[in-house]
């Protein structure tokens, strides 16, 4: 198939969105605002604080990490999964969202952070308002900078295999995009480079968001390997995510030539591996503590581990380890889009459990797990900010790499 009837195939597809599933994303995204709004003036603000907070990382986390697939996909070259590499950018509409977003945070200082409250004298210089969000600004920033960058580049093929299909306001936007990107060489050569410029990135700016927005909530805790804790669980939730939404576009738009058999068994691998790789960062750093008998390291541990946040915690490994490593065995689970579609939701919500006991704990106390409606509304609102940003990609841009499938196309879905 070539470029133009791959074009002519998807574009009406990717028009059809529906205003009723438009209108109920808004609309959640308007309740989740008002139930924070009015949450942080009630009661207990500090709950809707960390609710909020959960979200941040979880979202964010899982837009970056999807990027970061299709930036590994381009350093290795990579034959495989064509048609999930523009998936795996459709999130990038989230980041600039998500940088305003962090900066909310900021008036809520007070109920998240200890430190804010009682100074730690000793780690003052690392600890201290004005320092922690211009740092984490400052990474977030670059960070996203970079990745839509990559984004810009790795489109400018198709937005000029696309620009003379169109007639409406999208045209006159491929237009300054395109004038926005060098040629063609210069573009493979700065794709090449920024790759690994955006790995490295993502390390660094995402350990330190690690390290400034949880790990600081107990400020008497450390741990090294927490960063890398944090970036490898986000790089996870990524991989779940486009796996259902390249599931549910397989189905949806019928696009089973491009996404086939074989590209949901790649993804079922990557999903079945990095559900371990996670489950051996936990235990990494779980051993190495709790083996060590240190007061202040145990304690965070002793505080998810005992006590009401216990089946709470044992619930996050066998969403995110057991659930995944059995149902996942099987080769034809993976290659089956429904059977592999409703596994991957189980690890999605694991994942976003896995975050509220990495915060609550150190902000509520552990006298209770304060899971309710606050909780869900926030959560709602957030997720469907986060799908309002993929849609506006997705009514934007082909959502499937149109140069990429058009040379040799047939051989995309089975190789």
């Amino acid at each position: 198939m070539s470029a133009s009837e791959i074009l002519q195939y998807l574009s009406p597809r990717q028009k059809q969105v529906s205003k009723g599933l438009l209108f109920l994303l808004s609309g959640l995204v308007a309740v989740g605002a008002v139930a924070f709004i009015v949450g942080i003036q009630g009661a207990s603000p500090s709950r809707i604080w960390t609710a909020y907070l959960v979200n941040f990382v979880y979202w964010t986390g899982i837009a970056q990490g999807a990027i970061l697939l299709a930036v590994a996909r381009q350093i290795v070259n990579a034959g495989w999964g064509k048609a999930i590499h523009r998936i795996a950018q459709s999130f990038s509409l989230f980041l600039p969202v998500s940088f305003l977003l962090f900066w909310i945070l900021f008036f809520g200082r007070h109920e998240l952070f200890e430190w804010v409250r009682h100074p730690v004298p000793e780690k003052a210089a690392w600890l201290n308002t004005p320092f922690l969000f211009l740092r984490d600004g400052l990474g977030l920033l670059l960070l996203f900078g970079l990745s839509l960058r990559f984004v810009l580049l790795s489109l400018r093929e198709d937005l000029i295999l696309t620009v003379d299909h169109l007639s409406d306001w999208r045209k006159n936007l491929y237009t300054r995009l395109i004038q926005r990107c060098p040629d063609e060489e210069k573009t493979k050569r700065q794709l090449a480079i920024l790759s690994p410029i955006v790995v490295i990135a993502y390390a660094v700016v995402f350990t330190i968001l690690a390290w400034d927005l949880i790990m600081s909530l107990d400020p008497h805790w450390v741990s090294t390997l927490f960063g890398a804790f944090y970036f490898v669980g986000s790089f996870f939730s990524g991989l779940i995510l486009i796996s259902i939404v390249a599931i549910f576009l397989r189905w949806r738009l019928g696009l089973d030539r491009w996404i086939g058999t074989s590209t949901l068994h790649d993804m079922g691998k990557l999903v079945f591996a990095f559900s371990i790789f996670w489950t051996y960062f936990f235990w990494s750093q779980y051993l190495v503590i709790w083996y060590g008998n240190l007061p202040e390291e145990t304690e965070w541990f002793a505080k998810r581990q005992f006590g009401p946040y216990r089946n709470l915690s044992h619930l996050v490994l066998c969403l995110n380890f057991l659930a995944p490593f059995i149902l996942l065995l099987v080769r034809k689970v993976k290659e089956t889009a429904w059977a592999f579609g409703a596994i991957a939701f189980i690890p999605l919500i694991g994942m976003w459990l896995e975050r509220y006991v990495l915060v609550a704990p150190s902000v509520l106390g552990t006298t209770q797990v304060w899971l309710g409606l606050p909780e869900a509304l926030i959560s709602l609102g957030f997720a469907a900010l986060f799908f309002l940003c993929f849609l506006a990609f997705f009514r934007t841009f082909p959502i499937l790499p149109v140069q990429d499938l058009s040379e040799g196309s047939s051989t995309h879905s089975h190789s």
